[in-house]
């Protein structure tokens, strides 16, 4: 089995079927669709396209001037796609150092002592305010603090309450450099967009807030592993908040590379939007690593770091390459 440190989280009640239809319903519900859009794929779906952006982007030119829809990289190395739902058991997730939600979910008591177990045995995870909503109706923007996991109380993942919900106010400035957010570049989108107000616990601290002071992202130590949770109030797949959450999912998945990785060329972090490693697909096993250009038209030039060796590779259209590790 290849080297996967990274998953993330099918949710509970996500029928995502791995492309966006904008005319398509969630589970078949074509009659419900005609008079509650929500039904319709939305940001909930739109937030499954933003993970494979980082995680498996697919380059545009890959297949000349075809429509690239299905040749993908993996610069931040396999990443795995779980079912998390009520039948979960913590033991499922043990192989994963983090998971990240991405699209639909809909939160209950089981999951949450699952996932806290799972933290508490040094797992991350990555998650935004939606994913924690308790609805099965597909009501994804009106839902209430009442609607979120112990109406609002989320201790059972980490120290916070959730108290109501405000606009972001004016610029959203970085205090913790954690996750290197490029401010003006990534958090500018947010000003006005819908963010949950909080009581914070022991222990949380704020990566970026808003003016006023209100957290929009922060992060806490839970047992011997850490939540990252992203306080908008709609799906990370809306255009406000995706290059936030594109930025925060490329970082939290960097930070588990194990100890063969891909860079751009000088670089010593991987990068979803490397010009280069964005067409590199490649598996780390045991004694070997395997290396594509999933290019059908051009070479790529990347490094492939080993510990503490480096070495340049380039890698001619569609090439293959076997190394040892």
């Amino acid at each position: 089995m290849p080297e996967t440190r990274v998953a993330v989280a099918l949710g509970h009640c996500d029928s995502f079927v791995g492309i966006f239809i904008d005319w398509l319903p969630q589970w078949a519900q074509f009659e419900a669709a005609k008079t509650n859009r929500n039904w319709l794929y939305g940001t909930p779906e739109l937030s499954w396209q933003v993970a494979q952006s980082v995680l498996f982007p697919t380059p545009a030119k890959a297949v000349g001037a075809y429509k690239n829809a299905w040749l993908a990289g993996s610069p931040l190395g396999q990443v795995d796609i779980v079912q998390i739902d009520r039948t979960t058991v913590p033991e499922d997730l043990h192989a994963y150092r983090a998971i990240a939600y991405a699209g639909w979910n809909s939160m209950n008591d089981k999951i949450a002592d699952t996932l806290r177990k799972y933290l508490e045995r040094g797992g991350r995870l990555l998650v935004c305010l939606p994913h924690l909503s308790t609805r099965l109706d597909r009501e994804y923007r009106a839902y209430g603090a009442a609607d979120l996991l112990g109406n609002g109380d989320l201790s059972t993942l980490l120290p916070v309450r959730v108290t109501g919900r405000k606009t972001v106010e004016g610029k959203v400035g970085v205090a913790d450099k954690a996750f290197e957010i490029p401010a003006d570049e990534v958090t500018a989108p947010l000003t006005g967009a819908n963010l949950a107000q909080i009581a914070a616990g022991p222990g949380v601290v704020t990566v970026c807030s808003d003016a006023s002071g209100a957290p929009v992202v922060i992060r806490c130590p839970v047992g011997a592993g850490e939540v990252v949770m992203v306080l908008a109030w709609e799906y990370p797949g809306h255009p406000a908040i995706a290059q936030l959450y594109a930025h925060l999912l490329n970082a939290f998945a960097a930070r588990e590379r194990g100890e063969v990785f891909i860079t751009e060329k000088g670089e010593n972090t991987p990068r979803y939007n490397g010009a280069e490693i964005a067409s590199i697909s490649y598996a780390v096993y045991v004694d070997r690593i395997y290396l594509l250009n999933m290019d059908t038209r051009a070479p790529h030039t990347f490094d492939l770091h080993q510990g503490d060796r480096v070495r340049t590779v380039t890698l001619k259209p569609v090439e293959f390459l076997e190394a040892e590790r």
